[in-house]
């Protein structure tokens, strides 16, 4: 193997080596470094706006409870397989049908890599606009990112883990000095004493709390792509600790808290208000690379399942270009209902594949006997189709049972997927309690 090779590859068909594994901590950063993100932003200042501050902090925490929750599970995952989600899917799926799951979670994270860097473009544009007077060609911001965002996902795990170990405390500082500005103009009783405001949609307390599960729950289907670099099991309960349960969270109220005060729900404005335009440059740019370069090389590790003989470089470069070039063209901007559409297909792919790997193949997750499991495993996808429903009924409050329609399909995947199986084994002349052996 070259040494270019070595220093870019993302283990996409192979599980990760024990030398590059690292702790929970690490990973937690990573995680953290993807949270941060301007419709992060937003989203925190929707809720507190619609809540005021004590509601808002508590349904925000309450999202982060959940989500730590179910990713403990999809993390554990990846830190004992030591193979990515798209490796792990095929367990459940089949070999062939797998290749349908990777191609939606592709599509849905190719597509946001290309919309997050149109939406880097125009933020960057503005800013350097209102800073420095300085009106430079959309395009140009946009290549720039691009290339920041690509050359770091190059080298895969490794850069990207080294990129938010040093922009995660920066931004995280540029917040907290932002934030503790704003806290010591108005004071904490105050902020707490504006009232939330009841039209706005996030006004509700359950809608709000299912607004930050739903934003962040393809991440967590999708983290046993970090995971996997977990040295053990238990780094990876810690890593969804400090990451959903705690700082990713923590963002979102950093970021909602002014709005109580300046109303207006774009954190970049309204620091530029409060004179922090080059601290908010910094969070800004730092937040789109950290997070675009987690979509590009999830999407990077999907499309290297289906072309197992090319190099993963090559791959990553060719899908940055090909989304930078849609950025650019302006198209992606047309998309974003579209993939709006597919995160609701993605939250039972991890209800199938935790029932699957804890419950019917109790965590025998090994990649030399993906051989022996077959080519598309039907009740996986009845279940799936299934949970797709529930999950458009939830939302449209058809069907309800937690209130938050990422919960319910997963919980809906899980349950079907499970009665399935054992009405399989069944029929095949299998006890339905016996653990599911590796090539059926």
């Amino acid at each position: 193997m070259s040494k270019l090779e070595l220093l870019t590859g993302n283990h996409a068909n192979e599980t990760v080596p024990p030398s590059e594994q690292v702790s929970g901590l690490r990973i937690a950063v990573v995680i953290v470094g993807v949270a941060i993100t301007l419709p992060a932003f937003l989203l925190g200042a929707e809720i507190i706006h619609g809540l005021g501050a004590v509601k808002g902090v508590a349904a925000i925490f309450c999202g982060g409870l959940i989500l730590t929750l179910i990713a403990m599970l999809t993390m554990t995952v990846g830190a004992k397989s030591k193979l990515t989600t798209y490796a792990i899917t095929q367990f459940a799926y089949g070999r062939t049908g797998a290749r349908l799951v990777n191609l939606v979670l592709a599509v849905t994270l190719f597509g946001w890599y290309g919309v997050t860097a149109m939406l880097f473009g125009q933020a960057c544009q503005r800013a350097v606009l209102e800073l420095f007077g300085v009106d430079w060609p959309l395009a140009f911001y946009i290549i720039c990112g691009s290339l920041l965002m690509i050359a770091t996902t190059v080298f895969g795990f490794r850069a990207i883990e080294k990129l938010s170990r040093l922009s995660v405390p920066l931004m995280l500082a540029a917040l907290f000095a932002c934030i503790y500005s704003v806290i010591n103009s108005h004071g904490l009783a105050e902020l707490a004493a504006v009232p939330g405001n009841r039209q706005s949609p996030l006004s509700d307390f359950g809608v709000a709390i299912s607004a930050v599960v739903g934003t962040f729950m393809v991440g967590v289907t999708i983290v046993a792509d970090m995971s996997r670099f977990s040295r053990k099991p238990r780094d990876s309960v810690i890593a969804a600790v400090c990451s959903y349960g705690s700082f990713s969270m923590l963002i979102l109220v950093m970021a909602g808290l002014p709005t109580l005060v300046t109303g207006e729900k774009d954190l970049m404005r309204t620091l530029y208000q409060f004179g922090f335009g080059t601290p908010a440059l910094i969070i800004m740019i730092f937040a789109t690379w950290t997070t675009n370069t987690s979509n590009l090389y999830s999407a990077s590790l999907s499309i290297a399942q289906a072309l197992p003989l090319a190099r993963d470089w090559m791959i990553t470069l060719t899908a940055g270009t090909v989304g930078s070039v849609l950025a650019l063209t302006g198209i992606m901007s047309h998309f974003v209902d579209f993939l709006l559409l597919l995160g609701i297909t993605v939250p039972p792919i991890a209800g199938i594949y935790m029932a699957d790997f804890f419950l019917l193949r109790r965590g025998n997750y090994r990649l030399e006997r993906l051989a022996a499991v077959g080519r598309i495993n039907t009740p996986a996808f009845i279940a799936w189709g299934l949970a797709i429903a529930v999950a458009v009924s939830s939302s449209r409050d058809i069907i309800v049972v937690t209130t938050i329609p990422a919960c319910d399909a997963i919980l809906f995947a899980s349950a079907s997927y499970l009665l399935l199986m054992k009405m399989k084994m069944k029929l095949a002349g299998k006890r339905p309690s016996a653990a599911l052996k590796p090539g059926d």
